[in-house]
């Protein structure tokens, strides 16, 4: 979906919105939430603000952000907000809550946000690096993760299309619409920015005994013994997979490693998330659970070649192996 006006009154409206909401968490230097820590809160007063909010939504769970919705001129609540949750657990708690919630003794409508934070932009030139692409998307507001692909048989090259994800609608909103404009261009190259659905999450619950780490956006090449080098100093591993490696297929851009404590794998996702290798910003999360590590075959798109992603599902493919 091209259309960055989405009317649906669950969906931010960058244009017609002031954010100018207290904030919580994020004041007091908390990372930002995954997707899936927000809910809309419809049905409130035209003098509603944050403080009526936080006096409800506070008892559910630790907040983030929230911010009352205003009209830009008057400065009216629009009869909407949004709170941010530090998880996507409280979140769900408060849905599950939504029927008994009143802001100001005035019921209210709760349900979860559908904002969109994550974009992908093809058109890339090939010999952009991460860093250089990086530099510019940034300017549209903080980055949560960027996905750059290097040619299979050429290291030295990008196979012209890349995903960002902002830490905000409102950053990815910003961007989409500079990168969409007829005058931009990166390295004299028009590029195409267009949504792409945010990542699948998986339970807390489902994830809470994982031991092994999901490590995407590798350089190429990357053998098993670099891989165990970067990783062996945040604890004991008991075993590394590298698909592309083990089976002899074309690379892939992703690994696994499966340390023995789970001590290790939360340390290493803490530490080693958005560091780079070779020049290229490596994300590294918790694996998620599944039979066997594999990739996505959602991620690429019909009619657009072999290397062209889909705009939807994680993104990047892998992700599975944990335990």
């Amino acid at each position: 979906n091209n259309n960055t006006n989405n009317n649906n009154d669950n969906n931010h409206n960058n244009n017609d919105e002031d954010d100018d909401g207290e904030k919580d968490g994020e004041h007091l230097g908390f990372p930002f939430p995954s997707s899936g820590s927000e809910v809309f809160v419809g049905g409130l007063a035209r003098d509603a603000v944050e403080a009526d909010l936080r006096k409800v939504f506070r008892p559910i769970g630790r907040i983030f952000s929230i911010r009352v919705v205003r009209e830009r001129d008057t400065k009216e609540c629009r009869g909407y907000g949004f709170v941010t949750f530090q998880t996507p657990k409280e979140a769900k708690e408060a849905l599950r809550q939504s029927e008994s919630l009143q802001v100001s003794g005035k019921p209210v409508r709760v349900k979860m946000s559908e904002s969109k934070c994550r974009l992908y932009v093809g058109g890339l030139p090939r010999d952009l690096t991460q860093r250089e692409f990086e530099s510019i998307v940034s300017e549209d507001g903080p980055i949560r993760a960027i996905e750059m692909l290097q040619d299979a048989f050429d290291a030295s090259k990008n196979k012209g299309f890349a995903f960002v994800e902002y830490t905000t609608h409102e950053d990815a909103a910003r961007a989409l619409k500079r990168m969409s404009r007829p005058t931009f261009m990166i390295k004299g190259k028009v590029p195409h920015p267009e949504w792409a659905e945010p990542k699948e999450e998986v339970d807390e619950d489902v994830m809470k005994d994982v031991k092994s780490i999901y490590v995407r956006n590798l350089p190429h090449p990357f053998p098993e013994s670099e891989m165990r080098d970067l990783f062996i100093k945040y604890g004991a591993i008991e075993k590394v997979v590298l698909p592309g490696e083990a089976t002899g297929q074309k690379w892939k851009n992703f690994g696994f490693v499966y340390f023995t404590e789970r001590d290790a794998a939360l340390v290493a996702v803490e530490q080693a998330n958005n560091m780079y290798v070779r020049d290229r910003k490596i994300e590294v999360t918790l694996a998620r659970p599944c039979d066997r590590p594999r990739p996505s075959p959602s991620e690429f798109r019909r009619g657009s070649g072999r290397d062209a992603p889909r705009l939807s599902g994680r993104g990047g493919g892998g992700g599975g192996g944990g335990g």
